[in-house]
């Protein structure tokens, strides 16, 4: 018995043993295997944080490339005057179009568009988008006055997915308004798609998502694993996903799938979303499911052999322990693995440089963009690519790493095949324990294209902004888009003061409509020029030199006008000073194209003024004095002789009257003229007369000083309407070159000055550039005719004179008159005529084409005891001379005839008829009557109309008269 206890003692003690040591061995394996899956779950948890911490700080830093790339590129004022036109309705130009089509190659955007600051796009390379989400962003970019990012979106009716870059832009100054803004789109599928769906090692089910709450909801931003066509689209509920700012969650899940996953969820700073980082838990405790397998098989065999059992736990435990370092050294190398090919992909480059300034790695990007063979750039001395130009700012980079900053630049470098460079330079230093600089970690991108555009641009910009030329761009409503600096300088403005104004902020009012009024359509036909006045913000107004042109789109459709203007106000005063030198020419074509309408009129005229006349005086040789008709017929007479005298002074004025100078003491005129003056002048006007008893003589037309005196008396009497005092000046002068600067055209030499000065209203400047003009006057209609002072001007001139006037608003006017002193001695007053016999017995041939002029004269001179011959033309009379026998005294003949003049028929007629003397008659003819308005010698002039008796003393006197040489 008791052996038979001490038997099962033993067998319950063996028992025991055993199922103490199945218990324990079983409990140790199941240990294991929880170890073994904590370990991997571990393990996995820390390879999906580090790999959502690394894809998030690549969303964030892509994020800041776009932003800061968007605010260096058009933070640039050298880029505002490029697309300033395009933002008031220009076309872009090619250089502009070349640059953005650049900047969106190498940006990555897939269209890019500007807008102006109304939200209204201006320019797109792709012409679809969806208008208003662009000008609602467009609209938020300029209101924050800072650069947008957008979420991830598609347009309304549209698969593709993407993000817009809004950057608003401004003039110059803190404060300037935005004038646009500046929109780029971007595709995710280039840059941010690819990171989230790499993967840093072989997995089946990994998997990086980008999400963002909308409510209660989950929207996956990006394309799934194992959904295709999803983003976007799928949406799941989650109860919060609420986190505090940098903090994740880890967690076991149930994916969009409805499958088991560990994850690791993190929020990206400054954005709505969140990365999840997945990997199914299947995939990640397959390996630990596999492994436990031997382990129920060990338990087993423990359980029969517990010796062994032992061994193998401690074996396994060995295994495990192993398997762990090996693990984690794998983990190392992957994740070295991963970022050294994030360091190989990246497409800037990117180099590690020692303090001394050697690369000791570089990524291809970089080896590209130094022209290197790859792998051969580590150990070449960075500093080496620098052009000597640069050294200096590469030494203040070396400065700057060594105190441990940050420090940004662009520089110029030599690639290897010797091409030139500009490269853009980022440097971060990394210290040492001891805060001493290890190494430099750069950023390398070639930003030589982009310059190089820029470049142009601003040549562009500068080009206009340094013409001389006043250079605008105006709408097709004539507002204002752009103007260069030439323009703000000539007229006085800021550029704000003129963008978007009127074009008739700077048109002077003395333009004429019809001249403003043909820019416009002359510009649309190819192009208009011509010269306007225009007027400064000062109120100055100078003549311009205008040519336009009109810009057109594809359509042909014109979009704005260009303006070329030029400041010809020095030109104006240089042909101003021409002018001047030459007024004495075209005061004389003036007054010879009146000259040539009064002597086309004088003829015919004065033919019926000889026929009114002589009448009239016949008739009253016939009346009583009592008869009731004689005041009728005395006033139709006086009206004859006003008709007469305003003919003579149209003559006068244009100088084609023929002139009889005589050598005349001047002061004697000036007295006598004085005579008449005082009864012309009203009683509170005094005459002076300040006469040089030493003035010379001077050879002139009596008839034309006194015309000279009264017209300029009257002229101002007019000017002292309220009295005053008229000074009549007489003197000697010598005018040398150079010496008389108010009058530069004079010849010098000896000169009678005759100066007439009133004490009247005076003129101004522009009266007096005007006032010897024809038909110039300053008084009321029907109280002046306009040809007073041009009729001095003219005598004066054809006298071989000068003139000048010096006048003042209210301070009077002097004319100074300078008539050349003549070198005989004083000039003699003439003798008195004998008394004339006005009757004779000659025979006279009167040739006139006008029969009532002829008869007048025919009956005139029988009247007077002569006897008559008639022709009505020269060939009429060179027969009847051939036909009649007897003597002919005398030729009367009208000068301007048809067929034959009465000149020509002298000249025919005098070699035949030797002792037939010729007395001229004509109402006027310049070019058969006088040469430079003196008469021919041998010819007498009577000149119509004429009286009875100046024909009847006109050919008493030629009768009496010797015969000339010329005649015989």
């Amino acid at each position: 018995m008791v052996a038979k206890q001490e038997s099962r003692a033993a067998a319950a003690g063996l028992l025991a043993v055993f199922l103490a040591s199945s218990i324990g061995i079983g409990a140790l394996g199941y240990r294991s295997y929880l170890s073994r899956k904590r370990a991997a779950e571990l393990e996995i948890r820390g390879d999906l944080a580090a790999i959502a911490a690394l894809k998030a700080e690549q969303i964030v830093q892509w994020r800041k490339e776009r932003l800061a790339d968007a605010r260096g590129t058009f933070g640039n004022p050298l880029m505002l005057p490029a697309i300033r036109p395009v933002l008031r309705g220009s076309p872009a130009p090619a250089a502009l179009l070349e640059w953005l089509e650049t900047l969106r190659r190498v940006s990555g955007y897939s269209n890019v568009a500007l807008f102006d600051s109304s939200g209204v796009v201006r320019f797109s390379l792709v012409k679809e988008m969806d208008q208003s989400l662009t000008q609602e962003l467009a609209r938020q970019a300029m209101s924050t006055r800072g650069v947008i990012l957008t979420d991830l979106h598609s347009a309304p009716g549209q698969e593709s997915i993407h993000m817009q870059l809004a950057v608003p832009l401004f003039e110059r100054g803190a404060a300037a308004r935005p004038i646009g803004v500046f929109m780029a789109w971007l595709d995710p599928q280039d840059l941010l798609y690819p990171i989230l769906h790499s993967w840093p090692k072989p997995s089946r089910t990994a998997e990086t998502l980008l999400i963002r709450r909308e409510g209660n909801e989950v929207v996956h931003l990006s394309e799934l694993r194992f959904r295709k066509d999803s983003a976007l689209k799928l949406r799941l509920p989650i109860e919060n996903l609420a986190l505090p700012p940098g903090q994740r969650i880890a967690a076991d899940a149930i994916d969009y799938r409805g499958v088991p996953v560990l994850t690791v969820i993190r929020p990206i700073p400054d954005t709505p979303w969140h990365l999840v980082a997945k990997i199914d838990s299947a995939e990640v405790f397959a390996e630990v499911g596999s492994q436990s397998r031997p382990v129920a098989l060990i338990v087993g065999l423990l359980v029969a052999f517990m010796g062994a059992a032992t061994g193998m736990l401690w074996r396994h435990l060995r295994v495990g322990f192993l398997r762990r370092q090996l693990r984690t050294e794998q983990a190392l190398r992957l994740s070295e693995e991963r970022y050294r090919t994030l360091f190989q992909c990246l497409g800037e480059g990117v180099g590690i440089v020692n303090k001394r300034g050697r690369f000791l790695v570089a990524n291809p990007a970089a080896e590209s963009i130094f022209g290197i063979p790859s792998g051969e750039l580590a150990g070449r001395n960075a500093w080496s690519f620098v052009v000597p130009r640069d050294l200096p700012l590469a030494r203040r980079q070396t400065e700057a790493f060594l105190r441990g900053r940050e420090s940004a630049c662009e520089i110029a470098i030599r690639r290897a095949d010797g091409a030139e460079k500009t490269i853009q330079i980022t440097g971060t230093p990394r210290l040492n324990p001891e805060g001493r600089l290890a190494e430099v970690v750069g950023v390398f991108r070639d930003v030589t294209e982009a310059r190089q555009l820029e470049e142009r641009v601003r040549l562009l910009a500068q080009a206009l902004q340094s013409s001389d030329d006043c250079i605008c761009i105006t709408d097709v409503q004539d507002r204002f888009l752009y103007v260069n600096g030439a323009f703000l300088r000539t007229y006085g403005y800021q550029e704000n003061e003129l963008i978007g104004q009127h074009v008739g902020i700077v048109r002077s009012e003395r333009n004429a409509p019809e001249a403003l009024s043909a820019i416009l359509p002359g510009t649309m036909e190819g192009g208009w020029h011509g010269e306007l006045w225009n007027r400064t913000k000062s109120g100055r107004e100078f003549p311009i030199s205008l040519t336009t042109s009109s810009v057109r789109d594809d359509a042909g459709n014109a979009v704005a006008l260009i303006g070329v203007a030029r400041d010809i106000s020095e030109r104006k005063q240089a042909e101003a000073e021409r002018t001047r030198l030459e007024e004495q020419l075209r005061q004389a074509q003036k007054l010879e194209s009146v000259g040539r309408l009064a002597g086309g009129v004088a003829h015919d005229f004065n033919n019926l003024l000889t026929v009114i006349n002589g009448y009239g005086d016949l008739l009253l040789a016939r009346l009583r004095a009592d008869d009731p008709v004689r005041p009728s017929l005395e006033q139709i007479r006086k009206a004859g002789e006003r008709a007469a005298n305003l003919t003579q002074q149209l003559l006068a004025f244009s100088r084609k009257q023929v002139v009889r100078p005589r050598l005349l003491d001047l002061n004697a005129q000036a007295q006598e003229a004085g005579q008449m003056l005082r009864r012309l002048l009203q009683e509170d006007i005094e005459l002076v007369l300040r006469l040089d008893p030493t003035v010379g003589s001077v050879m002139a037309d009596p008839g034309q000083l006194h015309q000279v005196l009264i017209n300029l008396a009257v002229n101002a009497k007019d000017a002292m309407p309220t009295g005053g005092e008229l000074l009549v000046e007489t003197s000697s002068v010598e005018l040398n070159a150079g010496c008389e600067t108010e009058l530069p055209e004079a010849v010098p030499g000896k000169y009678v000055l005759l100066t007439v000065t009133d004490t009247g209203t005076g003129m101004d400047a522009e009266t007096r550039e005007h006032i010897f003009e024809p038909f110039f006057t300053t008084k009321e209609t029907g109280k002046g005719t306009g040809l007073g002072l041009a009729t001095v001007y003219g005598i004066v001139r054809q006298n071989g004179g000068w003139i000048a006037v010096r006048s003042e608003p209210g301070k009077g006017t002097t004319f100074r008159i300078y008539l050349p002193r003549a070198e005989a001695g004083p000039a003699k007053p003439d003798a008195a005529p004998p008394p004339m016999e006005l009757h004779g017995s000659e025979t006279i041939l009167v040739v006139e084409d006008q029969a009532d002029v002829r008869r007048l004269a025919t009956r005139v001179l029988e009247a007077h005891g002569y006897t008559t011959l008639q022709a009505g033309s020269g060939a009429e009379a060179l027969q009847l001379v051939r036909d009649h026998a007897g003597p002919i005294h005398l030729l009367l003949t009208d000068v301007v005839m048809p067929g034959m003049n009465g000149r020509e028929l002298a000249g025919e007629l005098t070699p035949r008829r030797p002792e037939m003397k010729v007395l001229l008659m004509s109402g006027y003819s310049e070019s058969v009557v006088a040469r430079r308005g003196v008469l021919d010698p041998g010819f007498t002039l009577l000149a119509k109309p004429f009286t009875s008796d100046e024909l009847a003393s006109a050919v008493r006197r030629v009768l009496g008269a010797p015969a000339h040489p010329c005649q015989a």
